[in-house]
């Protein structure tokens, strides 16, 4: 299957016009909503590659009804797997091991970012 050029100008347009919304979504977020969006981020990525740890289910949920994060929209899809892979590359970095000590210092019971985000397995 082959693309006339006015085909081609009309997917173009199309790309455009998708690409322009994703932004205007992520713009739209407040700068409280992108914090809690990071740190969800990073809960995910530690919940990924810290064994011991997990998420507190109920405490995500009420932080993303709190916000009024809606994952279904992608352009905030898009930037939460942004932030899971620069957390997860980030815990990489520093050494899981070491990295998931932090994490609990940082989101565990008594965290100094967002307490009780993160649980024991």
């Amino acid at each position: 299957m082959t693309c006339s050029g006015s085909s081609r100008a009309a997917l173009g347009a199309l790309l455009m016009a998708a690409t322009w919304i994703g932004c205007a979504e992520a713009q739209s977020l407040s700068q409280e909503q992108r914090n809690a969006l990071n740190h969800l981020g990073q809960v995910m990525a530690i919940g990924i590659e810290c064994p011991e740890y997990e998420a507190s289910q109920l405490n995500v949920s009420l932080l993303m009804a709190g916000y009024d994060l809606d994952f279904s929209k992608p352009a905030i899809e898009r930037m939460m797997r942004d932030i899971v892979a620069q957390s997860r590359e980030g815990l990489r970095a520093t050494g899981t091991k070491i990295g998931c000590v932090v994490a609990w210092g940082l989101y565990g019971p008594g965290g100094q970012n967002v307490p009780n985000l993160i649980r024991r397995k």
